[in-house]
């Protein structure tokens, strides 16, 4: 990828918008495999750098997904 984040070289609120998106799309809509997300190295990258970063983990925490029934 030519920048880091969504936006650009700087991580905005592009990032924190779209990440709890991806995480959904992988653990309550299960597409993970439907959209091949394993082969798009750049989103992936992208995901666990943000999901390594505190504040992501506080957040994601405040906006978990209820438990898929």
């Amino acid at each position: 990828a030519k920048v880091s984040y969504l936006a650009g070289s700087e991580l905005s609120i592009a990032d924190f918008a779209t990440l709890p998106w991806m995480v959904a799309v992988d653990q309550f809509y299960g597409a993970k495999d439907i959209l091949d997300l394993d082969n798009l190295k750049n989103i992936q990258r992208w995901k666990s750098e943000l999901l390594d970063r505190p504040a992501f983990i506080k957040g994601m925490q405040v906006t978990a997904l209820p438990n898929k029934k």
